[in-house]
């Protein structure tokens, strides 16, 4: 499979960190799946300068990370990983990963 194109397309709502993706090999294998990306919070104590305020911060946001699992019209099955450019923004930002099939084949990413 070296050098052959595989297209990879994704839906993702604007509000969610979740979508569908799906892929079609060269061979005419169809995948379909669900993508997630991950989410990280923090929360925390913090006290203004010269003031007696003590003051409670949280906050949440994307991670770097997002994997798919998608499974084949042949009966095999797909295991992605991105790292993603603009986290916040989801794969529509843009990254790069990898995708192992169940037989061994590796398909590289960019988007």
């Amino acid at each position: 499979m070296s050098g052959q194109l595989v297209k990879l397309r994704y839906h993702q709502s604007f509000w969610d960190q979740d979508g569908t993706i799906t892929a079609t090999m060269p061979d005419g294998e169809h995948f379909s799946g669900k993508f997630v990306v991950g989410t990280s919070s923090t929360t925390g104590i913090g006290i203004g300068a010269g003031s007696d305020h003590l003051g409670l911060f949280t906050g949440s946001g994307n991670t770097s990370n997002a994997a798919a699992v998608l499974m084949g019209s042949k009966g095999d099955s797909m295991y992605c990983v991105f790292t993603l450019a603009v986290p916040d923004d989801g794969l529509e930002g843009g990254g790069v990963g990898h995708c192992k099939l169940s037989t061994g084949q590796v398909v590289n990413a960019t988007f």
